[in-house]
């Protein structure tokens, strides 16, 4: 008898959960199940996204899961993540680009694009900003940190690999700006108070680590 194929995002998935639990520093503040996609819902829309979203929503409807530290009144120091349910890409989170504009792009900050068509936001992790993608803009596969303030960065990473490095951030309050530090110099603040406090909220965490990771799941090599 075949057996059914493991689901792309459910190790990931695993590794998150029980990594965040294996902290006796930091408690669950929030979370939800996983819940099972309604078919006629994914049907109706997966031609707007890339292949390795469909792999996700296709397996469960979005995946929410916060955490805080015990015993520390630090407002700045919490991990989130809050992967949206299908329905909330097509909604009004979305964000409309009528006219296109120039965003910082590419890894240099003087290196611009003009950037047009729809953003939908897929991590929702502060009231401030999110990851998402453009669907009518060049390639479904590459995500995008947006501020909802003038930019928006290409992070160079597409979903499996965005979710890769949630096995090691563990949505550690805006760890994407990590990434935008090293590419394009913004978030020094956000880099160093990651490097601080990721190692000592997680036994396992290195930063080396994470940044060879990320160089393993860049799309743009």
């Amino acid at each position: 008898m075949k057996k059914n194929k493991e689901p792309k995002f459910l190790e990931p998935t695993r590794l998150i959960v029980t990594g965040i639990a294996k902290s006796k520093k930091i408690m669950v503040s929030e979370r939800n199940s996983l819940i099972p996609i309604d078919l006629d819902i994914f049907n109706k829309l997966k031609d707007y996204l890339s292949e390795r979203v469909i792999d996700f929503y296709q397996w469960r409807d979005g995946f929410t899961y916060g955490w805080s530290p015990k015993n520390v009144d630090n407002p700045d120091i919490y991990g989130r993540i809050n992967i949206s349910k299908l329905e909330h890409l097509f909604d009004e989170t979305i964000v409309k680009l009528d006219q296109p504009e120039g965003y910082v792009f590419n890894g240099n900050s003087s290196e611009k694009i003009e950037l047009g068509g729809v953003f939908r936001p897929l991590d929702y992790f502060a009231d401030e900003a999110c990851i998402g993608f453009f669907s009518d803009y060049g390639s479904l596969d590459e995500l995008y940190y947006h501020d909802f303030g003038a930019s928006f960065y290409s992070l160079k990473v597409d979903f499996e690999g965005y979710f890769k490095l949630l096995t090691k951030s563990y949505g550690y309050a805006y760890w994407q700006q990590v990434i935008l530090n090293k590419e394009y110099n913004y978030g020094t603040d956000t880099t160093d108070r990651f490097k601080e406090d990721m190692p000592s909220l997680f036994a396992d965490f290195d930063y080396d680590t994470f940044i060879e990771l990320y160089e393993s799941v860049r799309i743009d090599k």
